[in-house]
């Protein structure tokens, strides 16, 4: 199962993303999610499998982590691929669930509220306005 983590306040988390964090038994997790929401698959006894930053660059450890992914897999646990925000805007969402199909696996997926979306609006900032602002463009700083 691939979850979208949210902005990372834990109350942000859907229903169905704070079900499967009760319920999977390993949780690989990208090195941004919080402690809080770590917390919650910690108290339900998952093994945590978390991110580390790599002194070749990130493709290194997103091999391990999928590696992980699968392994896991393959001995029957109920696995979690965790990841900030929504795991398919800047992320690599695509690519894993593409890594987990060519290995023989099929993954649900839960999305996560968008930064994006959720930092403005608990600001009381609206992405779009009738008659100000009716288009929204999603861009990346690289």
């Amino acid at each position: 199962m691939l979850l979208g983590a949210g902005p990372g306040n834990p109350d942000l988390l859907t229903v169905a993303g704070l079900r499967a964090l009760q319920e999977a038994e390993v949780v690989i997790a990208d090195a941004l999610i919080s402690d809080k929401i770590l917390d919650i698959a910690r108290a339900n006894g998952a093994e945590l499998i978390l991110a580390k930053k790599h002194e070749d660059g990130a493709d290194p450890e997103q091999q391990r982590l999928n590696e992980c992914g699968v392994e896991a897999l393959k001995r029957g646990k109920r696995v979690l691929r965790l990841k900030g925000g929504d795991p398919f805007l800047f992320a690599r969402g695509g690519e894993e669930i593409l890594w987990y199909r060519e290995h023989g696996f099929d993954i649900d997926v839960i999305p996560g509220v968008s930064s994006c979306f959720a930092a403005p609006a608990s600001a009381g900032i609206p992405v779009t306005h009738r008659g100000v602002a009716e288009q929204l463009l999603i861009l990346t700083g690289k």
